[in-house]
């Protein structure tokens, strides 16, 4: 397979693209290690155990505008409610080298205000998952 370079990433929030706001995004997950060591063994050490769905975290220039950053996530942070996320390595259709994540997940952090005088306007944001995660790759 070719290397990728990350230039388009998309990010639907809530069923609305804010891919456009979009500076730095990580989503990774992993697996959870379980404890393996036995009575008289003298070392630790862990079988793999179940797969733990990764935070997600977003840096946005921030948006105050209809439809944007804060008009998108605030409401979500106020009604303490989940909903899903897309995410895709560019903004083309799902495909097998264009995989989409969708993750049910809530607001765990969101920077409403954050920088210094002069910079452009940065909002950090992290989303926890509350859910399965589902890859399409038709």
């Amino acid at each position: 397979m070719a290397k990728h370079v990350l230039v388009d990433a998309s990010l639907t929030v809530n069923a609305v693209d804010l891919s456009d706001h979009v500076k730095t995004i990580s989503y990774s997950d992993g697996i959870n290690g379980v404890d393996a060591a036995a009575m008289s063994e003298l070392q630790d050490y862990e079988m793999p155990g179940t797969i733990k769905v990764g935070d997600i975290s977003v840096t946005f220039f921030q948006d105050y505008a209809t439809s944007k950053v804060y008009a998108t996530i605030h409401p979500l942070v106020a009604a303490r409610t989940t909903f899903n996320i897309i995410v895709k390595p560019a903004s083309g259709a799902a495909a097998a080298t264009n995989p989409q994540f969708t993750i049910a997940v809530f607001v765990r952090s969101f920077s409403f205000v954050n920088g210094t005088r002069g910079d452009g306007h940065m909002s950090q944001v992290t989303f926890a998952p509350a859910g399965l995660a589902t890859i399409s790759a038709p």
